[in-house]
């Protein structure tokens, strides 16, 4: 499976971000109940992890079964 480094959109402004350096792909896991966040898979050329943003940013989704 392949997760291509898109970037993602910053909530401000609208703008991509981090295009072809880094990849930023939301969860289908929420926060907590009231919460404005998810969790999202990040990765850059140096770091792979999982973490949790505001939902007002534009991240990647990608349908994995």
């Amino acid at each position: 499976m392949e997760f291509p480094a898109v970037g993602l959109r910053t909530s401000s402004v609208g703008s991509l971000n981090v295009p072809g350096s880094e990849g930023d792909y939301w969860s289908s896991v929420t926060g907590t109940s009231g919460s404005n966040n998810a969790y999202r898979l990040y990765f850059n050329s140096g770091n792979l992890g999982v973490g949790s943003s505001g939902k007002q940013y534009g991240l990647s989704v990608r349908c994995v079964r």
